[in-house]
């Protein structure tokens, strides 16, 4: 229910593209929102050898940013990025990645205001297990984020959680 002092925006603004190379295939966008109206948007993209994480923030009354690579590994294929920002603009990032054409892996980065996308951190890799995709992930107002997924221990697949605490404790 809308409080009567709550502002109603009628309609949806104009369509624009938020990344930094449209000559590929781009999927599976993700987006989440500080308490401030900003956003921070983030999606696999094929450059035609691999798939790569990439991110866009959004600033509220100024627009979107210029898009930027958030994993480095440029040997293997990176899919499937959850984002989840808390109250203060910080954001996690967390995606699966296939190692050496047969591992599995979750990877994660965390971006600060003002500092960008910190170094990817490998969550799970388990050999010769199979990580699935991240299923779910999110950040409460001090930081803290959790991530669950699924993962195969060869007979059954089961859930698996992970705790990452505070802005800069990743």
């Amino acid at each position: 229910m809308l409080s009567t002092d709550a502002a109603v925006v009628s309609g949806w603004g104009t369509a624009q593209s938020i990344e930094a190379d449209s000559s590929g295939t781009s999927s599976g966008p993700q987006v989440s929102v500080d308490s401030a109206g900003n956003a921070i948007a983030v999606w696999s993209h094929w450059n035609g050898t691999r798939y790569d994480i990439w991110s866009n923030r959004y600033v509220a009354g100024t627009g979107w940013g210029t898009a930027q690579l958030v994993e480095t590994n440029d040997t293997e294929h990176a899919t499937s990025p959850q984002i989840s920002v808390d109250g203060s603009g910080n954001a996690v990032c967390i995606w699966h990645q296939t190692e050496f054409h047969q591992n599995n892996s979750i990877w994660s980065s965390r971006y600060v205001p003002g500092a960008g996308w910190e170094a990817a951190q490998l969550l799970v890799m388990e050999n010769p297990y199979t990580s699935l995709e991240p299923v779910s992930m999110d950040t409460d107002g001090s930081g803290n984020a959790v991530a669950v997924w699924g993962q195969s221990d060869g007979y059954h697949y089961n859930i698996l959680s992970v705790r990452v605490g505070g802005p800069r404790s990743l």
